[in-house]
């Protein structure tokens, strides 16, 4: 059982550090310090992946009513595309600027 919770662990890890390898083209100079891209990997996204996941099932609880109101792309950008941007959009240590170089304020707007 120690045994198996200590893969688990390893493949936990391994799982969120990967996308931190991706290519960043930006200059050196602009990119955040390695102390806040480990600090965002361990500490920030594992629980923005449970939030991120939660918003989508209340989301999908609530979607019936929200749609008959008219209000049902606005809440699911809000509530599924901006909560999933944030956790695995951006770069690692930067939490205002996404790899697709749009801003996150311009999801809510049709």
């Amino acid at each position: 059982m120690k045994k198996m919770s200590i893969v688990l662990v390893i493949v936990l890890v391994l799982f969120f550090i990967t996308p931190t390898f991706a290519y960043d083209p930006r200059p050196e100079s602009e990119r955040p310090s390695v102390g806040l891209m480990v600090v965002d990997v361990l500490l920030v996204r594992p629980p923005c992946v449970a939030l991120s996941t939660l918003s989508t099932g209340v989301f999908l609880a609530i979607s019936p009513f929200v749609y008959v109101l008219g209000v049902g792309n606005s809440v699911a950008k809000t509530m599924v595309e901006l909560p999933w941007r944030f956790t695995a959009v951006r770069y690692p240590g930067e939490f205002n600027h996404y790899t697709d170089e749009q801003p996150a304020v311009s999801i809510g707007n049709p």
